[in-house]
């Protein structure tokens, strides 16, 4: 996992266009192995492998094209590498079926990290080419059937991993329609929604590691908040993050995306805004049906007088420290534009 992280952040950093492709597409490759090492079912393992190699393949021969100044077919196969690796419409259900398969953590990583790593390619991709993606209407139609849909699914979870899974597409159409854009205000929309994004998945999926490996996530999960409090704390403030709510850091990339579609068409404004109802009334069932109220089941006796299980101190660290700083970018949001460049 470490060394996932390290590639896939000095592939952000380096300038070198191969040598970005490189560390990104190696930080994809390592996440197969602790794929492989983690997933219950082999057909899951197979399917990961399948969308690393076709994402990858699809992005180096665009690379090629471009250099030889194909741009139809590098702009078709590029997205074609987008759109798989971000699980954008109708390419979603791989990781919808991963859901149940990879812990949390691993999720988590590959969604919070890789996925991120990936959508800032892009982002470079299109600020680069300006041309092949300019309001183009296949772009926009799929950033918006793949926040609608995704949000519309989510109503129908029960399980807090899947919901969250289809969270991140439904956040991924946001982002699509940042860069389809290219309008100052949708792109910077996308660098802080992008940014939220890593931030809040990290945070949700961490809230749910330890119920997870306590078991408490297996079969019809309530009343959670009772046993792990920090946990729940987190979660509640990752999903206000997720759905843009003031005062958190995701409220700096929901606006700039609503007011971004809102000039483009007010229908497309619309679909993004009841996409966001859809999603705040999922989280909030998911709430009220798994974290709060009375456990589904009593606590069993306890003759030994045993200390109770208690959530581990470095966990309750991370998800206040990671609390924190999305409140902290959201009341301060100079913090992020200064490494942004410093634009208003």
């Amino acid at each position: 996992m470490i060394l996932i992280s390290l590639a896939t952040v000095a592939g952000m950093v380096v300038s070198n266009l191969w040598l970005r492709i490189g560390l990104l597409e190696l930080g994809a490759l390592l996440t197969v192995a602790l794929v492989w090492l983690s997933a219950r079912t082999f057909a899951a393992k197979l399917t990961y492998l399948a969308i690393v190699l076709i994402s990858a393949s699809s992005l180096i021969a665009s690379d090629l094209l471009l250099e030889q100044s194909q741009y139809k077919w590098a702009w078709a196969l590029y997205i074609t590498s987008v759109c798989v690796k971000l699980a954008a419409i109708p390419l979603f259900f791989w990781l919808l079926s991963l859901a149940e398969e990879l812990p949390n953590v691993v999720l988590g990583l590959i969604i919070a990290v890789v996925d991120m790593a990936a959508f800032g390619e892009f982002l470079a991709s299109a600020r680069a080419y300006p041309d092949s993606y300019h309001s183009h209407p296949v772009l926009l139609g799929v950033a918006a059937a793949t926040s609608f849909i995704a949000a519309l699914l989510m109503l129908t979870q029960r399980s807090l991993k899947r919901l969250l899974v289809l969270s991140t597409v439904e956040d991924i159409g946001f982002l699509m329609l940042g860069v389809a854009s290219l309008q100052w205000t949708g792109l910077d929309g996308a660098v802080f929604a992008a940014s939220t994004h890593a931030l809040a998945k990290a945070l949700l999926f961490i809230c749910l590691s330890g119920p997870e490996a306590d078991g408490a996530l297996d079969g019809e999960p309530k009343g959670l908040a009772a046993r792990y409090p920090v946990a729940a704390f987190g979660f509640l403030f990752g999903m206000l993050a997720m759905l843009g709510i003031p005062p958190t850091m995701g409220f700096l990339g929901r606006w700039r995306l609503y007011e971004t579609a809102l000039q483009i068409n007010p229908w497309l404004a619309a679909v993004f805004i009841l996409s966001s109802i859809f999603a705040l009334i999922a989280y909030v069932l998911a709430l009220t049906r798994i974290w709060w109220g009375p456990p589904h089941k009593p606590d069993p006796p306890n003759p030994a007088n045993l200390p109770a299980k208690r959530e581990p101190a470095l966990m309750q660290a991370t998800i206040v420290a990671l609390t924190v700083l999305l409140l902290a970018v959201g009341i301060w949001p100079n913090a992020l534009q200064l490494l942004m460049g410093g634009r208003p």
